[in-house]
C-alpha cells in the first residue's frame, strides 16, 4: 500500500501548497490549505505502517476535497456583494463620452425637496497613496518636490522628521499627510479595480502593496472657480500635485480614491495635472460615471450615476432610462457634474434637466440604489 500511500500524499501536498500561493496572494484563506499541510506532514512522520499515518492522511485529502469544492462553488473567492445591499449589485459599465452640450436646456421641475444652496461644511477630501514597500518621507524633501511640481504656496504647519503624519497649508485649504503601515482592503482593492476601465492592469499592479499614504485635505467652503474660497479643482490639483510629489521618491504602485472606488496609474499623474476644467481634472481623478443594467420589473433599463460628487459635499446624480445609456444621458450627466464642480453653491433648482421631447423632468433627493451610501439627486423621467 505504499503506492497509494506516495499518490495520496503527492497531490495533496501539491493542492494545500497551491492553495497556499493563492491564500498569500489575496491575504486570506490560508488556514485549510496550512492545516491540510500539518496533516500530511503528520501521516509523513507516522508512515505507511501506523493507524495514525493512514488517518492523518485521509483527514488532509478530506480537507482539501472539501477546500476545493467550496472554492469552485464560490467561483474562486468570496462574494463581493456589499454590506450596504442585500442584493449582488451588476457589473458597472462606463458610459459613452459626452457629446457637445447644449448651452440653454430647459430647466427641471422639482419634486419633495427644499430650494437650498449645498452644505456650509463639506466633508474631508482623501486620496491614498499606495506603496509597494515601507516608506518614510522626511517632510523637507516633500516640500522640495512639492514645490518642483508646481505648488509653491506650500507651507508647513507641524511636521516631524518623518511624514507618520505631518500639516500643511495652501492659503485656506487644510493638507494633512498620514502615513499608514497598512495595505488596502482586497475587496476594496477589487471593486476600485472593476471601476477603473482607463487601467486594465489595476488589480494586477496594486494587489501586493504593503503600506500607504493618506492625502487629506479640508476646506472651510467650496467656492466658485472665480470666487475667493478654494475651487474643487485647486482642492483636486492640490492632491495631484502632493501625489507627484510622492511619487518623485517613493515607491509608488497607486493611487486610490476611495470615495469613489476608483484607482488611477500613477504615470498618468502629469496628464491629469495638464488637464484644463474642473470636470475634466475630476474624471481623471476621482469621478466615476456608470451604468448599471436593471433586472426583474425594470429588465432592460439602465440605472445610471455618479461617484464622487459627494466627496466635496455635493449631490451625485442617477437616473433610471429605458434601454441602454446613449449620449444624450451622457450629456446630462456631465452637465451636471460640470456645473456642480464648478459652482458648488448653486441651488438644485437651478440645474436643467436631460433634453427630453415629452417634457420636464423632475429632480429629487434620495439614498443612492447602489452603493457607496450617499445621498443622489434622483433625475425622474416625465409621466
Amino acid at each position: 500500500m505504499l503506492w497509494l500511500f506516495v499518490i495520496l500524499g503527492i497531490v495533496g501536498l501539491v493542492s494545500a501548497l497551491s492553495g497556499i500561493a493563492r491564500g498569500l496572494e489575496a491575504r486570506r484563506g490560508l488556514v485549510r490549505p496550512a492545516t491540510s499541510i500539518a496533516l500530511f506532514a503528520a501521516a509523513w512522520a507516522f508512515s505507511h505502517e501506523s493507524l495514525w499515518g493512514w488517518v492523518s492522511m485521509l483527514a488532509g485529502i478530506l480537507l482539501e476535497s472539501v477546500r476545493r469544492i467550496v472554492l469552485a462553488m464560490s467561483g474562486g473567492r468570496a462574494a463581493t456583494s456589499p454590506a450596504t445591499t442585500e442584493t449582488v449589485k451588476p457589473p458597472a459599465v462606463e458610459l459613452p463620452r459626452p457629446a457637445p452640450l447644449d448651452p440653454s436646456p430647459p430647466a427641471p421641475a422639482r419634486e419633495n425637496a427644499k430650494d437650498e444652496t449645498r452644505g456650509p461644511s463639506p466633508p474631508m477630501l482623501t486620496s491614498h497613496v499606495l506603496l509597494r514597500e515601507s516608506w518614510h518621507l522626511a517632510p523637507a524633501a516633500f516640500l522640495a518636490s512639492l514645490r518642483r511640481v508646481g505648488e509653491r504656496r506650500i507651507e508647513a504647519v507641524e511636521t516631524g522628521e518623518t511624514l507618520d503624519e505631518a500639516d500643511f497649508r495652501v492659503e485656506q485649504i487644510s493638507l494633512r499627510l498620514r502615513y499608514e503601515a497598512a495595505p488596502v482592503g482586497a475587496r476594496e482593492l477589487e471593486e476600485a479595480a472593476s471601476q477603473s476601465w482607463d487601467w486594465p492592469d489595476a488589480l494586477g499592479n496594486t494587489s501586493r502593496h504593503l503600506a500607504r499614504v493618506a492625502i487629506c485635505t479640508s476646506v472651510p467652503k467650496y467656492g466658485d472657480a472665480r470666487g475667493d474660497e478654494p475651487s474643487c479643482e485647486q482642492v483636486l490639483r492640490l492632491h495631484t500635485r502632493a501625489q507627484m510629489a510622492l511619487a518623485e521618491f517613493a515607491p509608488v504602485v497607486a493611487i486610490h480614491w476611495p470615495s469613489s472606488r476608483r484607482l488611477v496609474s500613477p504615470t498618468s499623474l502629469p496628464q491629469s495635472l495638464a488637464t484644463s476644467g474642473a470636470l475634466d481634472l475630476a474624471r481623471a481623478t476621482c469621478l466615476v460615471f456608470r451604468g448599471f443594467p436593471l433586472t426583474g420589473e425594470e429588465h432592460g433599463s439602465f440605472l445610471c450615476d455618479t461617484v464622487g460628487l459627494h466627496s466635496f459635499g455635493l449631490a451625485d446624480a442617477e437616473l433610471v432610462r429605458a434601454g441602454e445609456p446613449d449620449s444624450s444621458i451622457s450629456d446630462a450627466l456631465h452637465q451636471y457634474a460640470r456645473e456642480s464642480l464648478e459652482t458648488p453653491s448653486r441651488r438644485l433648482s437651478d440645474f436643467p434637466s436631460p433634453p427630453d421631447r415629452f417634457g420636464q423632468w423632475t429632480l429629487r433627493r434620495a439614498d443612492a440604489r447602489f452603493p457607496p451610501a450617499r445621498m443622489v439627486l434622483r433625475f425622474k423621467p416625465p409621466a
